[in-house]
């Protein structure tokens, strides 16, 4: 299992949380999938085993605050709505100046989001 140091060390102390959004299922194919089975203390192998479609919420501790990884597939049911909630969760964790990376490779996916995060201000967004 190779990890990639560089996307780790931009998880820091103001980061809450991951929203991943893939056009494939979640399986160990998906671009940073061990980085993120990492940061989550393993969780991952088994849901994706279990639970390949989703949608996908996990949940750790990072920096002494709570961290969330939301998975998501395009086009499911209630994309948008989901993505909202991840969001609403996030802003929830009280960081000085809480960051929400989103990772995806779908340009209009990213738009979308970028879009719903404007409800909630106090969130940063950065793509990886």
């Amino acid at each position: 299992m190779a990890i990639n140091s560089e996307f780790l060390s931009k998880i820091d102390h103001e980061c809450v949380g991951i929203i991943w959004a893939t056009s494939d299922s979640l399986n160990p194919k998906l671009t940073h999938y061990n980085e993120i089975d990492y940061l989550l203390n393993g969780p991952i192998e088994r849901e994706s085993r279990n639970h390949p479609q989703g949608p996908h919420l996990f949940s750790s501790m990072s920096f002494g605050h709570p961290f969330i990884v939301g998975h998501l597939v395009f086009g499911m049911k209630d994309f948008n709505q989901k993505i909202e909630d991840l969001l609403r969760i996030m802003s929830g964790i009280t960081v000085q100046s809480p960051k929400v990376f989103i990772l995806t490779d779908d340009k209009t996916s990213l738009m979308e989001i970028e879009k719903l995060a404007s409800k909630f201000p106090t969130l940063t967004l950065h793509h990886l």
